[in-house]
């Protein structure tokens, strides 16, 4: 499983990319052999003005299915990252289940 992280617009991206990084990892470690590659976008949209405006997209490639798109938003980086994490394991597992 390959995962690309993007963040655009953020300090400390390093720690951001790490944190999603981690998350991404721990989260689909179980569904490994069905997904293809992972790549995470986060984004501060309108920089240091404050709000509800941090966005995730996570795509998931499955290797025989179509992907599965997971996107929200939040004013808190952690947060946001937990949320989206938490969804594209259920869905991931729901997707999979269906499957068999």
């Amino acid at each position: 499983m390959l995962v690309q992280v993007h963040i655009r617009g953020m300090q400390s991206a390093s720690e951001i990319r790490s944190l999603v990084q981690d998350q991404i990892d721990h989260v689909l470690s179980k569904f490994e052999e069905h997904v293809g590659t992972v790549t995470v976008n986060v984004e501060d949209i309108n920089g240091p003005r404050g709000g509800i405006d941090k966005h995730c997209r996570c795509v998931v490639n499955f290797k025989r299915r179509s992907p599965l798109i997971i996107e929200d938003q939040d004013d808190s980086v952690r947060r946001l990252v937990d949320r989206v994490c938490q969804r594209v394991s259920q869905n991931t597992a729901k997707r999979l289940a269906r499957k068999r």
